[in-house]
């Protein structure tokens, strides 16, 4: 999965109408390392970054921010989420939720929920986890 810095920079491209050789002209890079970037597969250095939030402009605080999470992941993979309190198996979702605009993010948090109750209806001898509000009701009874 692509990191946070070629996330950035596919969502900018597509913005823009750039294809890979027309940033690595703008940024002055070979095609090769502008493909790796763009693809996730190479972290940009310092110099790069800040050329890069000029030509694109890309807000250079937030590039930096996500090319330090790129490297962080990069070096030390699911231990640094574990470290940030993130499950490993649950932020490739989170960050989908996060690239939705509103509607669309509303309308997957729709989705997962009717397969929750479609899991849950599933379940074994009708034994169905308890809301909380059904938990509260039943020890006031």
């Amino acid at each position: 999965m692509p990191g946070k810095v070629a996330t950035m920079l596919d969502e900018k491209m597509q913005e823009l109408g750039l294809g890979i050789r027309d940033v690595a002209a703008q940024v002055d890079i070979s095609y090769e390392f502008a493909r790796r970037l763009v693809k996730g597969e190479a972290l940009p250095s310092k110099w790069v970054l800040l050329v890069l939030s000029e030509k694109l402009n890309l807000d250079k605080s937030e590039l930096e921010q996500a090319a330090v999470a790129d490297r962080i992941q990069a070096k030390f993979g699911d231990a640094a989420l574990k470290l940030a309190g993130k499950d490993p198996e649950i932020q490739p979702f989170i960050n989908i939720l996060q690239q939705l605009d509103e509607g669309r993010r509303k309308t997957a948090m729709l989705l997962l929920r009717g397969l929750l109750s479609e899991q849950q209806e599933e379940q074994p001898h009708g034994r169905r986890r308890m809301t909380v509000r059904q938990h509260v009701s039943t020890r006031k009874s």
